[in-house]
């Protein structure tokens, strides 16, 4: 039976208790700090109390690799614009199946529209994979999206009166931008400059 590929030796780092802290080493011989030569001295600091796996290796090759982890709140940020784009697909639908079946005053504006639809809910999945692969240049086009949101959200809910339709919009926006700015999320997706 051939070897199955698993995480071995997980080896978890703590970072420092304060922002630019250097962690203190194991003091070798005398009273001056060693540094292992497993341990890499040279490595990224991370904000204060973020713990990050940092080394797995493969049964088979035994190679280093590395192993992010995506925090929940991001997963649940992910799902929720991965939901937006579902509905923005299933309303792209609803208006390709009216022009066909119904008939719409400009047959080319409810295309476009459907056509849009459907361009937002692409650039809403390949943002949330972005995301999903700790890509920090995804934040910023959900960001843009999600005020955009909360904007048309507030403008359906209150001025025109529909509720029902302002409010999922006003929730989920809400809680995407909640969610890509709690300190786990931005731990991973903020870049850390020395």
């Amino acid at each position: 039976m051939p070897p199955i590929g698993c995480l071995l030796d997980l080896e978890f780092v703590r970072a420092a208790k304060c922002v630019g802290e250097d962690i203190t080493f194991s003091r070798g011989h005398g009273s001056r700090p060693r540094v292992a030569d497993d341990q890499n001295p040279h490595g990224v600091r991370l904000p204060a109390g973020i713990v990050r796996i940092v080394v797995a290796q493969d049964a088979d090759e035994r190679d280093p690799k590395q192993v992010a982890i995506v925090p929940t709140p991001l997963r649940v940020a992910v799902a929720v614009i991965l939901l937006q784009a579902a509905a923005l697909t299933v309303i792209a639908a609803i208006l390709l199946v009216k022009t066909v079946v119904g008939r719409p005053d400009n047959v080319a504006r409810a295309v476009l529209d459907a056509l849009l639809a459907l361009l937002g809910a692409g650039v809403l999945a390949a943002c949330a994979h972005g995301l999903l692969r700790l890509r920090p240049v995804a934040r910023s086009p959900v960001i843009v999206i999600e005020l955009l949101t909360a904007v048309v959200s507030f403008s359906l809910g209150f001025q025109a009166g529909l509720i029902q339709y302002g409010g999922p919009l006003m929730l989920t926006a809400v809680a995407v931008l909640y969610l890509l700015f709690t300190p786990p999320v931005r731990a991973v997706l903020d870049r850390h400059y020395d």
